[in-house]
């Protein structure tokens, strides 16, 4: 059918025939315009032979009408990352950004994710002096992963080099190590990006847990402070969803599962399996209750810090409100300061009609009430 040389037709119905198929033979030499018909029970038999089993358990990712038009950029911007040492700042940030505007397709963040040139890119995030590069990098990096597991798992797969050795990539034990050192708040959010978007696998979420990058989050949200609050935001909305959030979680471990929906003071003592230290869970949690005081501290002293938007607030609260729906509400899991407490009181207080106060755009006092039940304690 492809060639031309035959074509399938499908006759119209009318009176006394039947709706059947056709093949018509056309002429190979165009010398004659008479044509063959065959009937469609003379027309050969479609296989009845089953497709090959797909054993790609994330499914085909389909190639884009764009593509053909995308493959030159896509290639040259590729061979200026891989190559980064021989170009200048500005030809790294051309190439970046068009990356940056391919790779939100599955296609293409798929092409990309290939462990040289996540590692290349990777490179970039750690080593560049230039902070615009540092911050597009870590972009398309996260943009690459975002709802794309297939990118993910291509990337920490790993693939042969020309040698035949295989390429590691440690993307998030590289990730925490340039989010430790950054100082440009721009790019620090842009790592934190590609941060969340690494961590939703299994080995990924095992490789954070495994260099505490808990306690390195922490570390870090009670630093910053000179961001308006938009990197505590981040983290709150990770913590929240990686840990609190059972419905937001992706291929957990299946001891992290096992966790899910019970109290923190009824998990203790944990038996650990034969031969297997169950330490790990008893440490991930309460290096996340840890994360308790300092988010009432974030809420309270919000104004200081120049949190004026509810946004960033309600990220905040959001991630407060799950911890203490998980692991229980007040003292000894997640203790609560008298201060906040009142605090809390005076947000809550006074109008209440939640129609009246969406129409007033108070949207930090409406989620405050939505969740007042859960923080406060009777």
């Amino acid at each position: 059918m492809q060639t031309g040389i035959r074509e399938g037709k499908i006759n119209i119905p009318g009176e006394g025939s039947e709706y059947e198929a056709v093949v018509v033979e056309l002429p190979s030499n165009g010398g004659s315009d008479s044509v063959v018909v065959v009937g469609a029970e003379e027309a050969p038999a479609p296989s009845t032979k089953p497709p090959p089993p797909n054993d790609d358990s994330y499914g085909a990712i389909k190639v884009p009408i764009t593509a053909q038009s995308e493959e030159l950029p896509f290639t040259d911007a590729v061979s200026v990352i891989v190559d980064s040492k021989s170009f200048s700042d500005s030809k790294l940030n051309d190439a970046l950004s068009s990356l940056e505007g391919l790779v939100h397709e599955m296609y293409w963040g798929l092409q990309i994710a290939t462990p040289q040139r996540i590692n290349a890119l990777l490179n970039l995030v750690h080593t560049s002096t230039n902070p615009s590069i540092r911050k597009s990098a870590a972009l398309v990096i996260g943009s690459a992963l975002q709802n794309n597991p297939k990118a993910l798992k291509n990337t920490i797969d790993g693939g042969a080099a020309k040698g035949g050795e295989k390429i590691e990539v440690r993307l998030i034990e590289t990730l925490l190590v340039a989010l430790e050192h950054e100082t440009n708040d721009s790019a620090r959010l842009r790592i934190m990006y590609a941060l969340s978007q690494g961590i939703k696998s299994d080995r990924t979420y095992k490789d954070f847990i495994r260099i505490n990058g808990v306690r390195t989050l922490l570390d870090l949200f009670q630093k910053a402070d000179t961001d308006g609050g938009e990197f505590k935001g981040k983290v709150s909305t990770f913590v929240e969803d990686n840990f609190l959030n059972d419905d937001m979680k992706t291929d957990l471990p299946q001891k992290e599962q096992q966790q899910n929906h019970v109290p923190y003071d009824k998990q203790r003592p944990l038996q650990p399996s034969p031969g297997e230290p169950n330490r790990q869970s008893v440490e991930t949690i309460q290096n996340i209750l840890r994360f308790c005081r300092p988010l009432q501290e974030a809420l309270l002293s919000s104004e200081k810090n120049g949190i004026t938007g509810d946004e960033v607030k309600i990220k905040i609260l959001n991630a407060l409100a799950a911890m203490e729906t998980k692991y229980g509400k007040g003292s000894p899991n997640c203790a609560h300061l008298q201060e906040f407490d009142q605090w809390f009181s005076a947000q809550i207080s006074g109008e209440r009609d939640l129609v009246k106060l969406e129409g007033a755009g108070h949207w930090f006092k409406i989620r405050a009430l939505e969740v007042k039940d859960t923080l406060v304690i009777s």
